[in-house]
């Protein structure tokens, strides 16, 4: 039997979603396919990445920090989360991505995206 998933955006709703895949990987029980979105695709990656709480630990560490996400970085830059510090600092420097074993996982990983020009949503692979 093969087992999919799909996991929906919505910010820190997410969590959700991490959560149960955090009991998954505790479980071992292995998804051979996912098809994500948003935050979705976020804490998706760390499923592929063999990392038990790492989207609860990080998000609540950084939650709080102004770094992470805020007002001011909405008024600095048009996005409440600071694409800097959560896409590039976080995962490469203060709490580790594990690209290897991400790029190593057996299962089908699909993020959806939406095309700049057209509006339409495609799935990268």
């Amino acid at each position: 039997m093969r087992i999919g998933m799909v996991f929906e955006g919505g910010g820190m709703r997410g969590l959700y979603t991490a959560g149960v895949l955090d009991s998954l990987m505790t479980a071992q029980i292995p998804v051979d396919e996912i098809v994500a979105v948003s935050a979705g695709a976020l804490f998706g990656a760390n499923y592929l990445s063999g990392q038990i709480g790492r989207a609860w630990r990080y998000n609540r560490r950084y939650l709080g920090d102004k770094r992470y996400m805020s007002l001011s970085s909405w008024l600095k830059t048009g996005n409440y989360v600071n694409k800097e510090f959560a896409y590039y600092q976080v995962p490469m420097i203060l709490d580790p991505f594990d690209n290897e074993q991400f790029k190593a996982s057996k299962t089908r990983f699909h993020a959806v995206v939406t095309h700049v020009a057209s509006g339409r949503a495609e799935y990268a692979l």
